[in-house]
């Protein structure tokens, strides 16, 4: 009988423990639903005082690490359905950390709020320093010598700016949290993106369409060498934290990560491909307007003239602004004597080469394409000329 009821155990085991597994999803699932739905919100606050601070205290004994220090402060929430109203709390901090926050008085701040089902604040702590005023003193300063020195075209410009925001912020990434193909989505978002900003800021025109089939080349170009080598170097799109954090999500659970690369990839070339091609476009254009006698050899050769002035430059700034998002990281690699060879094969740094090399190799490309395409445009207007 003991054997039988071991047997049966051994049996049953697999089931209780991918029963045991589905549990823990389930659980875990309805974790994350409630944490995403919590009724907390995040509001800015005053520090009208500082009651009590240890943290200017001499501590020689005491290591660092171990070194804890508080601030007793009184707040006044300044934003959202509770403004007005005050509260003291205790600020607690690790004196070993960079990020630390010691406030003073008059600082502005901004507060995670836990509020009950009354409407009641029932826990308070510091979220982060309030930074909106120079934030968006940043914002003005840029929409005014915009407008100041492009006049209406930067007026355009703008426009175009938030078009391509809005569809990055609400179709691209609501369409990926539905399910739907990140690269699929960022192809089509390139597309219109493209063609809403050359007709604001060209008009339409040769100029602009030439530009514009010139920029989708290159693009797909980009986008193309990003799938083949991120595929034969096994990426996975989960380099850094942001994306570790996300797969954890058991929502989002499905959402395909290395596409997710690819189509950032090839949103973070668009912008750099787009003033490639407009360039060398708007640039042929000219000579073309200056000299109607010029020969489709000479005018092909000159376009080319141009876009190689262009190669280095913004080549450099491609390079230049991934390098720079992730100098700590190069920094603390160099600090450890990692070597290159395993630099180079993490999958965040393999990752970024990726973005740097795919992205140039798509503006490289935008040259020739965009060349071709505005000398068969040429060619196709001086045929109808002479019939």
């Amino acid at each position: 009988m003991k054997k039988v009821l071991l047997t049966l155990l051994i049996l049953l085991l697999p089931l209780f423990t991918i029963m045991a597994a589905s549990d823990n999803t389930e659980n875990l699932a309805n974790y994350y639903e409630e944490a995403m739905n919590t009724t907390q919100s995040v509001e800015r606050a005053k520090v009208i005082d500082v009651i009590y601070d240890n943290t200017k205290e001499v501590r020689e004994n005491v290591p660092i690490e171990s070194d804890f220090r508080v601030q007793h402060l009184e707040l006044e929430i300044t934003s959202g359905s509770h403004k007005g109203e005050t509260y003291k709390i205790q600020n607690q901090i690790q004196m070993a950390m960079p990020f630390k926050i010691i406030c003073q008085k008059n600082d502005r701040i901004l507060v995670q709020t836990d509020i009950s089902s009354k409407d009641e604040i029932t826990n308070l702590i510091i979220y982060d320093r309030d930074r909106s005023s120079i934030l968006y003193f940043c914002l003005i300063s840029f929409i005014a010598l915009i407008l100041l020195i492009g006049r209406w075209k930067g007026l355009k410009s703008l426009v175009s700016l938030l078009i391509t925001v809005s569809l990055i912020f609400f179709v691209f990434i609501p369409l990926i949290t539905r399910g739907y193909s990140p690269l699929l989505t960022a192809f089509f978002i390139c597309v219109f993106a493209t063609f809403t900003t050359l007709f604001l800021v060209a008009g339409v025109n040769k100029k602009s369409l030439s530009a514009i089939l010139g920029t989708l080349s290159g693009t797909i170009c980009a986008m193309i060498f990003a799938i083949i080598a991120g595929r034969l170097a096994q990426l996975t799109g989960l380099g850094n934290e942001e994306a570790q954090m996300l797969a954890y999500i058991p929502q989002h659970s499905d959402i395909n990560y290395q596409s997710l690369l690819f189509a950032g990839i090839a949103i973070g070339a668009l912008g750099a491909v787009m003033d490639t091609a407009l360039s060398i476009s708007s640039a042929m254009s000219e000579i073309v307007s200056t000299n109607e006698n010029i020969s489709i050899k000479q005018l092909r050769k000159s376009g080319m003239n141009i876009g190689r002035d262009i190669i280095g430059s913004m080549s450099n700034t491609l390079i230049l602004a991934y390098t720079s998002t992730n100098i700590p990281l190069i920094l603390l690699l160099v600090l450890f004597n990692t070597q290159l060879k395993d630099v180079m094969n993490l999958d965040v740094i393999a990752s970024e080469i990726l973005r740097a090399s795919a992205g140039s190799i798509g503006l490289i490309l935008t040259i020739p394409l965009t060349v071709f395409i505005r000398t068969l445009f040429e060619k196709s207007d001086r045929s109808a000329k002479q019939k």
